[in-house]
This record gives C-alpha cells, structure tokens and sequence, in this order.
C-alpha cells in the first residue's frame, strides 16, 4: 500500500475518523458508558461508513468494533477509500495518560497489512516526560514494523504530562515532537497548538508556518472535539499554511449523543442519529472536503 492509497484524486488527506470506543460509549451514555452494548456501538459505526461514503479519502477505525463484531468493511466500505486501523489499546478518554501505551493483543501491522490497510497509533507523549523513552522507543519499534511490511504509519501524538503549559510552551513542544517523528512515520495527526478561543487568526497562521516548517512529511488537522464552526476556521487557516488535510470525526458528529434521548440502541434512537450525519453530518464533512481540496498541500509535494 502506498499513500496515495488514502489520499482524494486532487492527493489531499480527508479522512473520517471513528475509532473511538470508550470515549463513543461515552458520548451515547454519559451517565453510563459500559451500559452501552457492542451492538450499539457497531449500529453506529456502520452509520458513520454509510453516511460519509463517497466524501472522505479515507476511514479510521478500531478492528474491534470494525472487525470483530460483524462489519463486513470489504463490502461495506466504497471501493478507493482507504483504510487505516489503529493499533492502541489505549483510547481517548484514559485518565492516566502517564502510563506508556498499550498495544491491542493479538493484533498487529502484519494484521493490518494483510487488510491493504494503513497502521495508526495514538501516542500520549511529553518530551520531557519519565515515559518518553519507553514511548519513543515504540514507536521506533512500529515504524521499523511498518517499513519493513511497506505498510504507511500514520502517528497522533498526544501532548500531555508535566502540568500547565503555556500557548507557547506547547507549541515549542510540539514543535520537538514533530522534529523527533518524523524521520519514524509517513503522516502525522496533530491537535493544534493554540486554544482558539483564547488566540487569533494571526497567531494561527504563524503556528501551522510552524508546524509546516518542521514537518517532513504530510500532516493533518485533527478535531479532538473541537466545535465545528471553530474546526472549519482552522481547517481553513491549516491547509492554506501546508496542512495536507483533516482527520475529523467529533466535530462533524459529537451533537449525536444528544440524539440518543432514551436508550443509545433503540431504533428511535439510532434512526435520529441516522438522519442527522446523512443531513448535518454529511454537509459538514462536504465544506470541510471543499476546503481541504482548495487549499491544502497535496502529499504529491512530499512524495511524488
């Protein structure tokens, strides 16, 4: 698999990430997450390939959900949408990101290259931090993995750790992150460096400068629950500062556990949270594929 395999005709990254577990649970049942049944979470999953078909180049998804429990993604997912799966035990809403990640068992890259799929891996990770070592060398471990199996390594390092930071401390961080990573991966997943509600525009641009200066491979925007209306500004200000493209799932879908009003698994339930991703959702994801195509850095740039 090469990486054109996941990128739109124009050779631009619009991928719809949904391989949350926990932290979906946690958006269908606040009150009790572990209540919410495996059937469920497949319903809507299977939502989320039905509703974003045909306007994403790719799709990120967990094997469990994605696999394990009943989606048939070889007939489910379009022809020419490619596919990344993630590698992390680990999710989104652990609560003790100082502990060094943890691989899903008895899963792997050669699993995932025998799906014609790409390997993710979110990573919590602080320079600085005791972990760090332990950290990196994983992902040294998976990229040797990756190039070894010629399967693309799309990486999301998460900044924690080590108390407050200020705007400016974490964007020198993440800085050294993306110098560090990027001679071990082929695409980096990166939450923004500024808290938008608390920076400006021009503080934006001069950050995704930044970012793209230091980048030697493709990177993309990712939404970490950002407000849509703030996630479409940044894509914007992003992809015209050479971002490659977007990484989105809950800014485009997070209003969707507002939808499951009594059970997350009820039919009334699942048919609201149907019609508002093939109606809002998929106008979301259309302006925000508009933009990336219109402005972002195609991956042609980095390997012809």
């Amino acid at each position: 698999m090469n990486l054109h395999a996941l990128t739109t005709p124009s050779g631009h990254l619009v991928i719809a990430a949904f391989d949350h577990r926990s932290s979906l649970a946690a958006f269908l049942n606040p009150q009790d997450p572990q209540a919410v049944p495996a059937a469920c979470l497949v319903a809507v999953k299977r939502l989320f390939i039905e509703s974003f078909s045909g306007l994403v180049s790719a799709m990120l998804i967990d094997p469990i959900y994605g696999l394990d429990y009943g989606l048939d993604l070889d007939k489910e997912v379009p022809a020419g949408t490619g596919l990344l799966f993630a590698l992390e035990a680990s999710s989104y809403t652990d609560t003790d990101q100082n502990q060094p990640t943890q691989l899903l068992p008895h899963w792997g890259v050669a699993d995932i290259k025998a799906r014609h799929a790409a390997a993710k891996l979110l990573l919590y990770y602080h320079p600085h931090a005791p972990a760090a070592p332990v950290q990196f060398d994983l992902v040294k471990q998976i990229s040797r993995q990756c190039r070894r199996l010629k399967v693309i390594f799309l990486l999301e390092p998460i900044l924690h750790g080590l108390g407050q930071f200020s705007q400016k401390d974490k964007l020198s961080l993440t800085l050294k992150m993306i110098d560090q990573f990027c001679p071990l991966v082929d695409i980096l997943k990166l939450e923004f460096p500024l808290n938008l509600p608390q920076s400006s525009q021009p503080e934006w641009v001069k950050a995704s400068q930044a970012i793209s200066r230091h980048a030697t491979v493709p990177w993309v925007l990712l939404s970490r629950g950002m407000a849509y209306s703030h996630f479409k500004l940044l894509t914007q200000v992003a992809c015209t500062h050479g971002a490659s493209g977007i990484a989105v799932g809950r800014a485009v879908w997070q209003e969707i556990g507002d939808l499951a009003t009594r059970s997350p698994s009820d039919q009334e339930s699942l048919a609201a949270i149907k019609t508002f991703l093939q109606t809002t959702g998929r106008t979301r994801l259309k302006a925000l594929a508009a933009l990336v195509v219109a402005h972002a850095k195609p991956v042609t740039a980095f390997h012809p």
